[in-house]
């Protein structure tokens, strides 16, 4: 009985990473309207802000990037835009210099130390009111500035996260990325955001924090701001839109994965104390909801396959340890194969492995320092 009881609640915890939560979400939410977005501000009210573009050998996309930026609606003598470059070693920092005459500044950091380190060097050189963090493959729309500045109108308001769109083929969003925004948005209709994403996200220079390097900001800021008292929201119609890129490379893949979770464990573990849930009790239920339930789906997956083996020779427990057998197989046929009809089993054991891994190297010290665009289906917010 006691491994039967072992088992279903193996399964819930791992039910309740992936379904559960949006279910609970939705529950907290029920009857809550959501969150009104503040009302737009005229030119002379809105705050003065600093476009921080990071960036590490961008050089095919940074002119892109850049012209985007002078492009948008919001007031110039108000609008600063800074690249930093985070050690680049091709031509994206000569590209940046050939817009100096309209304006746009380089920032350069020497060495590759890290997306961290070099925003914390570019607020530390910001002098607006609000710090607008972008990657330089996220191509705003003209009106992204002004929806994420209007929230600053509220003292109360720390950290604001846009929208970031991940489109592939045909212009299609991203259907995984569609359910964590959704996840987001509830998370804001209930209580808070518990972090942003590092393409579009904007914060109160004064509330920006210098952080260690293995540090995810996106992550962490918002979290900061949130300790201090402020409120942190989530803006839809602020859209930032970016290609996602496509892995075929299952090594690559798997090691990108790996990279975002590590990171965002070490991000996590930056701020342990907000998963106090006597001083923190609403946020602490997303962080380990969100976060910490879904780092532990490898083991409770593991741990089910063990344990439905030795469960009793019941009808259902075989049909059960026969379903995951198939599953496995079925996954294993669609990582070496690159079978599309065999995509999702492959996607989650794939993920899941990369996850179980991070966790491993977590634990055994293994630090991670520095970012690599390259996702392979991955996003800083997917940690």
């Amino acid at each position: 009985m006691g491994l039967v009881i072992i088992f279903f609640l193996l399964i819930f915890c791992a039910l309740y990473a992936y379904f559960g939560y949006a279910v609970l979400l939705t529950a907290i939410g029920r009857g809550r309207p959501l969150r009104e977005p503040p009302a737009d501000l005229a030119e002379d009210e809105l705050p003065t802000v600093a476009l921080l573009i990071a960036a590490y050998n961008e050089e095919a996309i940074i002119a892109r990037k850049i012209r985007n930026a002078l492009d948008l609606d919001y007031p110039a003598g108000k609008l600063s835009v800074v690249v930093v470059s985070d050690g680049s070693t091709d031509g994206t920092d000569s590209m940046v210099e050939s817009y100096r005459d309209r304006g746009v500044t380089l920032l350069r950091v020497e060495g590759r130390q890290g997306k961290t380190v070099a925003r914390n060097r570019a607020v530390a050189n910001a002098e607006a009111e609000i710090v607008v963090m972008s990657d330089a493959n996220g191509m705003y729309k003209p009106d992204a500035l002004r929806k994420l500045a209007r929230h600053f109108a509220d003292e109360k308001v720390g950290a604001v996260c846009g929208n970031l769109t991940l489109t592939g083929e045909g212009g299609r969003e991203n259907l995984y990325w569609q359910y964590e925004k959704w996840i987001k948005r509830f998370e804001d209709r209930t209580h808070s955001i518990i972090g942003a994403n590092g393409s579009i996200y904007a914060i109160r220079r004064s509330l920006y924090e210098e952080i260690p390097p293995e540090v995810d900001d996106d992550f962490i800021e918002p979290l900061l701001a949130y300790r201090k008292g402020y409120a942190l929201r989530y803006e839809d119609e602020a859209v930032s839109v970016e290609e996602d890129i496509a892995e075929h490379n299952v090594a690559a893949e798997f090691q990108a994965k790996k990279r975002v979770v590590l990171r965002g464990i070490q991000s996590l573990s930056y701020v342990s104390g907000l998963l106090n849930p006597f001083r923190y009790p609403m946020l602490s239920l997303e962080l380990i909801s969100h976060k910490i339930f879904k780092w532990l789906v490898p083991f409770c997956l593991i741990a089910i396959f063990v344990v439905n083996f030795f469960l009793p020779r019941h009808p259902f427990f075989v049909f059960t340890f026969i379903i995951q057998l198939a599953f496995y197989c079925s996954a294993f046929i669609g990582i070496t194969s690159g079978c599309r009809e065999l995509y999702v089993p492959a996607f989650l054991v794939l993920t899941n492995a990369a996850i179980l891994m991070a966790v491993c190297e977590f634990f055994v010290g293994r630090r991670n320092r520095t970012w690599d665009r390259t996702r392979g289906g991955a996003t800083e917010d997917d940690s």
